[in-house]
């Protein structure tokens, strides 16, 4: 029969009366750091007590806090363990048990959620129900936090998973987490893989992850073609003022964006604009106007509505002129989607169309050709009195530092990244938000060695080598001679460099590698008996 040993501050239990809780937040144990604690149980024991309740009329106790300890001591083989006894009721227990955890060991995201959401239930069905705030004051968090958790519940089941293999933070987790589910997967997909289908090596930052969302998602409702406090629009979706999905109304779960007008379902936003469209097309037909969907696209593809007019079929009027073709048009796409504005679609009107107005026949049409060959002739002029002034105006630094910001500016992208990374400079120099940085970090360089990136620079696009490309680099090897740079002599380095990596990668250098000792000993004396035999 199991007995229990009483001490003033605790009590030794029988590792047989004890039994694991069901309702543990905890559901996964690192086996080896068990294995670690479970050694050191054996030789210094256990110097924390493990918390229990009796159950069963004192038959057995459950675990409110210690099972890591508990599984431990399984392992090690202990006997008995020492034990705080409290009588606690399940919903006491539950608290104490989510409390314990969060206090003494960081639980999973996913597992501190489920924990919650056990509280949550358990309360209402003990009705007493709790609010999330209420929840929070309980167990000293903030409200955000214990909200935050909980949506990591509304997740889609392939971001839990993820979340649970660690293929992404919990940071990722809760930015997909507060979107729509019919979000999460592309969003996940790009987390994880690059737009070419591979395997990102590292998981995208956070950083990054908000900016993709910011451009691909959220869309801002100051701009929207239909009025937002409309509910009458589209009534399975209601109005957007009061929709969950606007940022504005739910500040704790979007609390990283400022503005509160910003709708982060693209697909409600978009069928709130083609249904705008539809009610704009059928009131002005209502008005007995002629009316007509149009596209900012010039050419047909598959993006373009299929009953819209493309730019190439209809010209936009000026304020005032009418003829007998003059349409309505809704644009269907672009940044005006969803306004109106009047079109000619008559492709021989000499009144609206350019193409009619070709013959110069058009007063308008020949007074734009007057002016543009006007400014022709000031622009020729002023480049041939620069190219005069030249031999009389000193160049100056800020000159040559203009003209390498210039060859920098438009040499070949990928060839500046590989150029970037033998400067050893920041790629993002190179880019549209890095234009004034470049400047500075050009006239930092002093003007000889901008020049010279900027001579670089020019060659660049020849960095990038292709197994399928056989052209030399004419540019340069130009480059090379001009800097004294004996460009043969780089290349006989490269190849002895290569050449040895690859006898020290080839399978006949491993099979010569791995030869014993001994037997090279015997072959190197077989080989010298032979020789003294010979005459």
């Amino acid at each position: 029969m199991n007995t229990i040993a009483v001490s003033q501050d605790y009590q030794t239990i029988p590792i047989s009366l004890l039994r694991e809780s069901p309702e543990n937040p905890r559901h996964a144990f690192d086996k080896t750091a068990l294995n670690e604690l479970a050694a050191s149980i054996k030789t210094e024991g256990i110097h924390v007590p493990l918390i229990v309740r009796p159950v069963e009329e004192g038959a057995s106790y459950e675990l409110i806090a210690g099972h890591r300890r508990l599984r431990a001591a399984h392992i090690a083989g202990t006997a008995e363990l020492p034990c705080v006894i409290r009588n606690l009721t399940d919903d006491e227990a539950r608290a104490a048990r989510l409390i314990e955890n969060l206090l003494r060991e960081n639980l999973q995201p996913l597992e501190e959620a489920e924990a919650y959401r056990n509280m949550l239930g358990a309360a209402a069905s003990a009705n007493r129900p709790l609010t999330p705030s209420d929840l929070a004051a309980k167990i000293g968090k903030q409200e955000s936090h214990v909200r935050l958790r909980l949506k990591l519940l509304t997740a889609d089941s392939a971001v839990k998973d993820a979340l649970r293999k660690q293929q992404i933070t919990e940071g990722h987790a809760l930015e997909l987490s507060r979107l729509d589910r019919s979000l999460q997967k592309d969003l996940l997909k790009f987390c994880l893989y690059t737009q070419w289908g591979q395997r990102r090596e590292f998981v995208v930052s956070i950083t990054e992850l908000r900016k993709h969302i910011a451009q691909s998602v959220m869309l801002d409702l100051t701009h929207a073609p239909f009025k937002v406090g409309d509910d009458k629009l589209l009534p399975e979706a209601g109005a957007c003022i009061d929709c969950k999905r606007r940022t504005g109304n739910d500040r704790m779960l979007f609390a990283d964006v400022r503005q509160g007008d910003i709708c982060t379902l693209p697909s409600c936003y978009r069928a709130k604009v083609a249904r705008s469209i539809d009610v704009t097309l059928e009131q002005l037909k209502a008005a007995n106007l002629a009316a007509v969907r149009i596209s900012t696209a010039y050419n047909r593809n598959r993006q373009t509505a299929h009953d819209a007019l493309t730019t190439a079929q209809y010209e936009v009027t000026s304020k005032g002129t009418t003829c007998g073709d003059t349409k309505v048009g809704v644009y269907v796409d672009g940044p005006q989607q969803g306004k109106k504005v009047n079109i000619c679609t008559n492709s021989r009107c000499a009144v609206h169309h350019s193409a009619a107005m070709d013959n110069g026949s058009g007063p308008a049409r020949k007074a734009q050709r007057a002016k543009a060959r006007k400014e022709a002739a000031a622009r020729t002029r002023i480049f041939a009195a620069i190219h005069s002034a030249a031999s009389e105006v000193k160049r100056g630094d800020a000159d040559y530092i203009s003209l390498a910001e210039y060859a920098l500016q438009r040499a070949d992208h990928n060839g500046l990244m590989k150029l970037a990374k033998v400067l050893d400079w920041p790629k993002d120099l190179f880019g549209w938000e890095g234009r004034k940085r470049l400047r500075s970090k050009l006239e930092e360089a002093g003007v000889e060695l901008a020049v010279a990136v900027a001579l670089l620079a020019s060659v660049s696009s020849e960095l990038s080598v292709s197994e399928f490309h056989s052209g030399k680099p004419e540019r340069l090897e130009v480059l090379a001679k001009n800097f004294n740079v004996d460009a043969t002599a780089i290349r006989k380095q490269v190849d002895v460099e290569f050449a040895a990596k690859e006898k020290k990668t080839s399978p006949a250098g491993h099979r010569a590698a791995s030869v014993p000792k001994r037997a090279k000993a015997k072959q190197n004396s077989t080989k010298r008996s032979v020789r003294k035999k010979q005459p």
